[in-house]
């Protein structure tokens, strides 16, 4: 209804008003609608300020002078943030992407006399490292973009929740295991017929260096969020600088 109400208001403005709205799609609805009908209300002083008859010539000169859509959308962003809507899919990406960091079964070796079921673990042993480095590149990524798109708040939530994820995982597949491990011990001991065993080589080094890729994670995002946040600031100062050289 506001966009139709624009549209015949006029097409200029209308259109304008439909690219910036689309520009702030991550920024929450009753945030979305205040900066739109401000904006609205700033093009239209200026236009009127603006002398002539074509209105459309009016609202295209308020255009030039107050800036393009994505110019626009990029300060208000960065002086408001992005809203609920972000962060939370964000989150979710990065706490399913983190979840397949850590390597289920690529430090369990086989051992035993059975051949083929020798094979068969280590190729999922293979699959699943494989799997972890791809997803820990993807983690990294997801969790820097979101400190440089949301600051470094989204991007420190980010790097917890990648932190919280891999340390429960890591923490429940090491208890299962050792279960797992003392259970064929304890069935080995009443003489059960077994096969296969599973050697479980986890050491403290590896165990520490999964931890610290998770502390890794969380100085990511923080890091890309602060370091992005200045460049922005700088940026925007810059030309605020430079129209007011253009002014003066």
């Amino acid at each position: 209804m506001a966009a139709d109400k624009e549209k015949k208001e006029n097409p200029v403005l209308a259109d304008y008003l439909g690219q910036l709205r689309r520009k702030l799609f991550w920024m929450s609805g009753k945030k979305k609608r205040m900066l739109i009908e401000e904006t609205k209300a700033h093009l239209e002083d200026l236009a009127s300020d603006i002398a002539g008859k074509d209105k459309d010539k009016a609202y295209e000169k308020a255009i030039k002078r107050f800036g393009t859509p994505r110019e626009i959308a990029r300060n208000y962003k960065y002086l408001y943030g992005y809203g609920k809507k972000f962060i939370i899919v964000m989150l979710a990406i990065t706490i399913l992407f983190s979840a397949l960091t850590v390597p289920f079964f690529s430090n369990f070796p086989p051992v035993g006399e059975d051949e083929e079921a020798k094979d068969t673990i280590q190729n999922i042993s293979i699959c699943c490292g494989v799997t972890s480095v791809i997803f820990t590149i993807l983690t990294f990524a997801v969790i820097i973009f979101t400190g440089i798109k949301g600051g470094r708040w989204h991007g420190l939530a980010a790097g917890l929740a990648a932190f919280f994820t891999r340390t429960v995982i890591i923490l429940g597949f090491l208890a299962f295991y050792a279960w797992i491990s003392s259970f064929i011990s304890e069935k080995i001991s009443e003489g059960a017929d077994t096969t296969i065993e599973i050697d479980f080589n986890f050491n403290a080094a590896q165990v520490c260096g999964m931890f610290f890729i998770s502390i890794l994670m969380v100085v990511a995002g923080v890091v890309a969020g602060r370091g992005i946040k200045k460049l922005k600031k700088d940026k925007l100062f810059d030309e605020e600088d430079d129209e007011d050289l253009e002014t003066f």
